[in-house]
């Protein structure tokens, strides 16, 4: 049998973090399946371990605590508990600390992972979005798994159109996550997308299971809001498509220039309107840093080729 676990990691997640494992404990008879959950926390400074312990009442299943003795970020806090914990187990499911698992979402997912072959890297699902205003924005309800293999094309149209991977809910073989490298800590925004690129580099495959099994709640001061703010999307966009920029003609090249610039042009016209000069002044520095970097270098300013996994 697949050793399974699960991954919640936590930031100043005291606000939250309740909800998310009730969601997790209600997921019955699925959870015995689990041996324990793994709190990874990121040097929070709230009260996020003792809300998990005192909200943590399953018996069957244990909960336990891995600090970190600094803040290492999203990425590098998700790498450091899968290094200490990559022999004992073959697969992990994560869910931020922030959002909710529906009640058959291990059932779903761990089917799907006994149902993998030696290829699949990872499992995804569709999710509903939770709005802090309380709305409910639904994803995608259908029956039929998909299974997207790693090549040329599937590199190209992730880049195109942005990955439909949610690391929030997924699956991940622990194997291949290791030797794929790992998460890239450089990127807050788009590390997601980053090591998709690489598994499909790698020839590897990703099975997206279209049921919402999860809800993403989607705040203000969230990691993808204020990189929102800061253009922090479009320069880690960016930089991904000049690594890749091989597979892509110079037309399609100049199409990704235009649309990034299009997107900065849109956000341009809500800073002057909202009287944000600093965003605005920011976002002509992005500006001339992709027509340096598509116009003359060609050359990408993150790392993509350190492997977290090297001495371990």
């Amino acid at each position: 049998m697949l050793r399974k676990t699960i991954i919640v990691p936590t930031y100043n997640a005291a606000n939250t973090i309740e909800e998310t494992l009730i969601s997790i404990q209600e997921n019955n008879p699925s959870l015995y399946n689990i041996s324990e959950v793994f709190i990874a926390d990121d040097f929070s400074i709230d009260e996020t371990i003792d809300v998990s312990t005192k909200s943590w009442t399953d018996k069957k299943t244990n909960i336990r605590i891995v600090k970190s003795d600094l803040n290492q970020g999203e990425r590098g806090n998700l790498n450091r508990i899968i290094k200490s914990i990559k022999n004992d187990y073959d697969w992990i499911l994560i869910l931020h600390a922030d959002d909710l698992a529906k009640a058959n979402w291990l059932k779903e997912m761990c089917y799907a992972i006994d149902e993998s072959d030696e290829t699949i890297a990872s499992i995804s699902s569709s999710y509903d979005v939770f709005w802090e205003d309380g709305r409910i924005e639904p994803g995608e309800e259908k029956l039929n798994s998909t299974t997207i293999t790693g090549d040329k094309n599937a590199i190209r149209n992730t880049l195109k159109s942005g990955t439909w991977w949610h690391i929030s809910g997924c699956a991940i073989k622990l194997s291949l996550f290791e030797a794929t490298g790992g998460f890239n800590e450089e990127m807050p925004q788009f590390g997601d997308m980053e090591w998709i690129l690489k598994v499909f580099n790698s020839g590897l495959s990703i099975t997206y299971v279209p049921k919402c099994l999860t809800l993403y709640r989607q705040l203000s001061s969230s990691v993808s809001s204020n990189s929102f703010k800061k253009h922090q999307d479009i320069f880690e966009h960016a930089n991904l498509v000049i690594y890749y920029s091989k597979l892509f003609s110079s037309r399609q090249l100049i199409n990704f220039y235009l649309k990034f610039n299009l997107q900065l042009f849109k956000r341009n016209i809500r800073s002057v309107l909202s009287g944000n000069f600093l965003r605005l002044r920011l976002s002509i520095m992005m500006t001339l840093y992709l027509t340096k970097i598509f116009g003359f270098t060609h050359t990408p300013t993150i790392s993509f080729n350190e492997n977290r996994f090297d001495s371990n």
